[in-house]
């Protein structure tokens, strides 16, 4: 792929059809396990790619995906991460401790505990958060899943107010 070339899921589903000779998103579907109403729905962002499909795409174009996703706008699970000198799992720890185990969002309770105990919540970046230095608790928020695709998708500004009032 080109450097300059803009990084999008149509890009990369593009360039995985070309690669391997697939002449239609069927085939596409096919070769991730996936349907082809799946596929249309990640180009009209209907739908977003998990990070095991991902994986998937960037291991078929042998490319590393590290190199274009960074660890915080994954959810951050019980890894730890190194960033500039900070542990992301020390933020995790302190967006659990701040949230009570609930959604900063519905105050709903996690949807479920992890084995190791903790309730299972995924962080998200706030960019109109309270510091300049990105990588602090104050810029994050602990969110359900559901929550968490609701503030990607709808965007709604009255959403985010209510995270930042609560994380500052």
């Amino acid at each position: 792929m080109n450097d300059k070339q803009e990084f999008t899921w149509d890009v990369i589903l593009d360039e995985v059809k070309k690669v391997y000779e697939l002449k239609s998103d069927n085939a596409l579907a096919e070769k991730l396990g996936k349907t082809r109403s799946f596929i249309s729905a990640v180009r009209v962002g209907r739908k977003t790619i998990s990070i095991e499909i991902a994986e998937q795409l960037f291991h078929l174009l042998g490319m590393n995906i590290d190199d274009y996703v960074h660890p915080l706008f994954l959810p951050l699970k019980n890894i730890k991460y190194t960033e500039q000198g900070i542990e992301l799992q020390k933020i995790r720890e302190s967006l659990i401790k701040r949230s009570a185990g609930c959604c900063e969002l519905c105050e709903d309770p996690a949807p479920f505990i992890l084995s190791d105990g903790s309730p299972f919540l995924e962080s998200t970046f706030i960019e109109q958060g309270a510091s300049n230095n990105k990588y602090e608790q104050c810029n994050f928020a602990a969110l359900c899943p559901n929550c968490h695709r609701q503030l990607d998708i709808l965007n709604k500004e009255e959403d985010i107010k209510k995270l930042l009032a609560k994380i500052k």
